[in-house]
């Protein structure tokens, strides 16, 4: 199940009293109402971490990958462009997609210094869907932080580094709340929150 929420200018989510859930079947055949949207982005520029504690960034720019979306996965992505949703459909049956979708009109409207941020249960789940997003987003800049790079012993001063510049990044649930705790990610910064709960 992925979860799209949006975020108002002020950094603060929009209301969100109405979320409803909604199967393939029900997604095309009605018109239901869904809650509102956050932004976040996410590419596939991998953060290593170097000899001398120091990152680098892998960047690439292939042609990006081009999905034709079904019906169901258009009405879903214009209902999460009026309110946030929560999408639940089977396993492959594109949710992920519509969560691409999303994050691609949320790149051509939001702010460029605004970050769209995926949000993953497990690494392994964050690492697979950061090669599918990065997949049809080639030129955006990217990151996906993970636990293996230490964030913990990150200082105030590497956070602006690792985020300047980037409209998407990829993690757990656990990194951009520790974030978000210690003041390194601020509300207002994200344009778009994608949660994929990975059932």
């Amino acid at each position: 199940m992925a979860t799209l929420r949006s975020l108002s200018p002020e950094g603060g989510s929009s209301d969100s009293s109405s979320v409803e859930k909604l199967s393939v079947d029900e997604a095309a055949t009605s018109t239901p109402e869904i809650v509102e949207t956050v932004s976040v982005i996410v590419t596939d520029d991998i953060i290593k971490t170097t000899g001398d504690g120091t990152l680098e960034e892998k960047e690439e720019s292939p042609a990006p990958e081009i999905i034709n979306p079904r019906a169901y996965q258009r009405e879903m992505l214009e209902q999460s462009l009026e309110r946030n949703v929560i999408v639940a459909m089977d396993t492959g049956s594109g949710k992920t997609q519509v969560a691409v979708l999303r994050i691609q009109a949320e790149l051509e409207k939001c702010s460029p210094d605004k970050i769209i941020w995926f949000l993953g249960k497990t690494v392994s789940l964050c690492e697979q869907q950061f090669k599918v997003i990065q997949k049809q987003n080639p030129s955006v800049s990217m990151k996906i932080l993970t636990g293996q790079l230490n964030i913990d012993a990150w200082s105030p001063e590497v956070w602006p580094k690792i985020l300047g510049g980037t409209r998407i990044i990829v993690s757990t649930f656990e990194i951009l709340h520790d974030a978000l705790t210690h003041g390194f990610v601020k509300m207002g910064m994200l344009a778009l929150i994608v949660f994929d709960e990975g059932t």
